[in-house]
């Protein structure tokens, strides 16, 4: 399988990953242009919404690549009615467009739009050369939208070896990151730092490590099948004491683990650190660099008024009276429901159902399809416009990567990391764009979602030793 180390969080140009860890498929679409005007913004969502709208499940190699170039005919015919009626510098735009299916990698190239694997710390470029772009015109820059014609261009299929990193930017900083002498362990430092000096569209991925599975011993065989027989009875005594004992074992057995949890969590490390002479800070978090990380941006054409919501599977947006749902792996719509109040509140429950409160009823709906199970009636209610810069704690069961809870603090521009035991500041992220709400932390993906205008933002939370 293959994963995205890191990606721009570009608010000119379009960015956008459908990258999400547990999944074998994502896309990651790149476009680039000199200039930002009401036509390029046009075209990104033009483009957006022909990539977004394919389906490549079940397909094979050749139906994939049959699939994207008549996408692309079609999507070079439809820019070109655009920019032949535009008074724009260049007449097309700079397109990288890159779907991962296992671990195969498919790129399509346009224009300034470049990109190349690093193999054995020596770059090998992937599609059009890297040389002499300053000079060459519109048509051998070969931009999507230029040709009044059914375009031909090559579709680039292949994998990565176990060390290998793929990854793309723009023709003017890839000339730049040759200056560099790059090796697999600081291409994305290098990158990272030449997109802080200037802002441009990149991303890069690599292959997850992998381990061989070893053969198990006929003595272990054994001991697993005891483990599995005493699981058994145990899962059996649990079921009798659940039906026929009113649960009380297991609640007693509840409560007390909540007791030891909590005397855990009330337990001050810094003395204990004070008596045993050790450094202030090195108990909590021992050279560990926390930080957020920007893995995907991607596009709402409406404005939301409540946090996003999600489970393994779905987003969950709500936007006044209405309640969206939308697939975590293609960022496509699947159902929406309309209650002709405004939303108030949203809560999971069991059964696979969700609860949603108006100013006068509840709402029980099913998760999967948005399909009202039932509603109710009660006293009319207000909404009430708190804070919505309350602070989330992180804490160790969340991620087990921490050594103690951490603080997300966040503002209308930035995103702060706090240490709980001293209020020290251990990173912040900030926006160049608005902060609206903030979701709850998924623990799986190890992200928050920022809404911000028109957007939904996906920071990872990145810690490293």
């Amino acid at each position: 399988m293959l994963k995205l180390e890191s990606i721009s969080h570009d608010n000119k140009n379009l960015t956008l990953s459908t990258y999400f860890q547990l999944n074998e498929s994502f896309d990651v679409i790149h476009t680039y242009s000199l200039e930002h005007t009401p036509l390029i913004n046009s075209v990104n969502s033009l483009i957006l919404s022909k990539i977004m709208n394919i389906d490549f499940e079940m397909m094979s190699c050749d139906e994939i690549k049959s699939s994207l170039n008549n996408l692309f005919i079609d999507l070079n015919w439809e820019l070109f009615a655009k920019f032949e009626k535009s008074e724009s510098l260049e007449h097309g735009i700079s397109l990288l467009y890159t779907h991962i299916e296992g671990d195969k990698i498919f790129v399509v190239q346009f224009g300034r739009m470049l990109c190349g694997v690093l193999r054995d710390n020596k770059i090998i470029t992937i599609g059009s050369g890297w040389e002499n772009f300053a000079v060459k015109s519109e048509s051998d820059l070969n931009l999507l939208g230029f040709f009044a014609k059914d375009i031909s261009f090559k579709i680039y299929e292949f994998e990565l070896l176990p060390e290998d990193v793929f990854f793309s930017l723009p023709a003017k900083f890839a000339e730049k990151l040759q200056n560099y002498e790059i090796t697999k362990w600081n291409i994305v430092a290098n990158i990272e730092k030449l997109y802080s000096e200037e802002k441009f569209p990149y991303s890069i991925i690599s292959k997850k490590k992998s381990y061989p599975i070893l053969k198990k011993k006929w003595y272990e065989k054994k001991n697993a099948r005891i483990s599995a027989l005493i699981l058994f009875v145990l899962i059996f005594l649990s079921a009798y004491y659940a039906f026929f004992g009113n649960n009380e074992i297991e609640n007693q057995l509840d409560i007390q683990k909540k007791i030891i949890n909590r005397e855990i969590s009330n337990i001050d490390l810094n003395k204990i650190a004070g008596s045993l002479n050790i450094k202030d800070g090195l108990l909590l978090i021992p050279k560990k660099n926390i930080s957020l990380k920007t893995i995907w941006v991607s596009p709402l054409t409406f404005p939301l008024t409540y946090k996003p919501l999600f489970d393994t599977k779905n987003f969950y947006f709500i936007s006044k009276s209405k309640i969206f749902c939308y697939r975590m792996k293609k960022k496509s719509r699947k159902w929406s429901h309309d209650l002709k109040s405004e939303i108030i509140s949203v809560e999971f429950i069991n059964g696979n159902r969700l609860l949603v409160r108006t100013s006068n009823q509840l709402f029980c709906l099913e998760k999967s399809t948005g399909k009202e199970v039932w509603n109710v009636e009660t006293h009319s209610i207000s909404k009430i416009e708190g804070c919505r810069y309350y602070p989330h704690l992180i804490s160790y069961e969340d991620d087990k990567r921490l050594l103690k809870s951490i603080l997300l603090v966040p503002e209308e521009y930035k995103l702060s990391l706090m240490n709980t035991s001293n209020g020290d500041t251990l990173n912040v992220f900030k926006s160049n764009e608005k902060i609206y709400y903030v979701s709850d932390f998924n623990d799986i993906e190890k992200a928050i979602y920022l809404y911000e205008k028109n957007k939904i933002v996906c920071l990872e939370l990145k810690i490293r030793y």
